[in-house]
């Protein structure tokens, strides 16, 4: 991604992406990006970061969002800058903490594949006893499917467990 900015990504599963170099999910130079209730998985890149690169001290501000097993081999690199924001959790843990301190690390449950939950796009289920459910705040109205979520307390992540 190169241009104005900033770019803001809301309710958006990133799932399954391969690069030759930086960023399996996303790479973004000259512009800045938010991720708002994003799901960042099983993303690798052959060089770089294995979710989210960023270049010329790029620093994403992201909140609500999950990590989970980007990159291949133990590499776990979910981030090559320290992100901005609050409400978010890495499985597994990075092994350098490439995305900062401020990443809660636990594994919340995911799916092992993309599936059709309702909406227009397939997701990736949270599981009954994840510790992202609920674990959010600020979130939007409804996720990724267009389900409704508790804007002061949501589920990580695209997707809202429903009750």
């Amino acid at each position: 991604m190169d241009g104005e900015g900033p770019a803001l990504f809301e309710n958006v599963t990133f799932n399954g992406n391969h690069a030759a170099k930086w960023g399996g999910a996303i790479s973004y130079h000259t512009v800045a990006i938010a991720l708002l209730n994003c799901t960042v998985a099983r993303n690798v890149a052959d060089e770089g970061s294995d979710g989210l690169f960023g270049a010329d001290g790029n620093h994403p501000t992201v909140n609500n969002t999950l990590f989970y097993d980007n990159g291949t081999a133990g590499s776990n690199r979910h981030c090559n800058r320290e992100i901005t924001g609050a409400h978010n959790m890495a499985f597994p843990a990075a092994p350098d903490d490439s995305c900062g301190a401020s990443l809660q690390h636990a594994d919340p449950l995911l799916a092992d594949d993309l599936a059709d939950h309702g909406g227009f796009t397939f997701t990736l289920a949270l599981g009954n006893a994840s510790p992202a459910i609920d674990a959010g705040s600020d979130c939007p109205s409804t996720d990724q499917r267009g389900e409704p979520r508790d804007t002061d307390q949501c589920d990580l992540g695209a997707y809202e467990l429903q009750p």
